[in-house]
């Protein structure tokens, strides 16, 4: 816990239980939030989630819109998995700065597809 406190100081980490929260300076335009994200230790390595459900005010669940996106949008999805609403990846261990960069470009492509394709209103274009 320890190292990834001081990996991500410039982030004001929190710690919670069994996990550090920091938000990142990036802005989902969806909802008008900055990321946060939840970095565990792992015995191989660590998971880094977004538990935040960013369709609060949308008209299903994130998990609806995850797996419409996974289905639509033709980029590269990184390998990203979701257990509920949570989205999350587990990585062995590595380079800390490349995994979160990678968790960023993912939910910049999603934010991009549900803006750019209107799908918030129109969800039944992409069942």
């Amino acid at each position: 816990m320890e190292k990834l406190l001081q990996h991500l100081k410039e982030f004001s980490p929190t710690v919670k239980d069994g996990y550090v929260e920091i938000t990142l300076p990036v802005v989902i335009w969806l909802c008008g939030t900055l990321l946060t994200v939840r970095i565990a230790p792992t015995d191989d390595g660590f998971t880094i989630a977004c538990a935040e459900n960013l369709f609060y005010d949308a008209n299903d669940s994130q998990e609806f819109y995850f797996d419409l996106f996974m289905k639509w949008d033709k980029n590269y999805h990184f390998a990203m998995q979701k257990d509920g609403d949570v989205i999350y990846k587990a990585y062995p261990q590595g380079n800390l700065n490349v995994a979160i960069n990678e968790f960023i470009r993912f939910f910049i492509l999603f934010d991009d597809f549900i803006l750019q394709n209107g799908v918030i209103g129109h969800e039944e274009k992409f069942v």
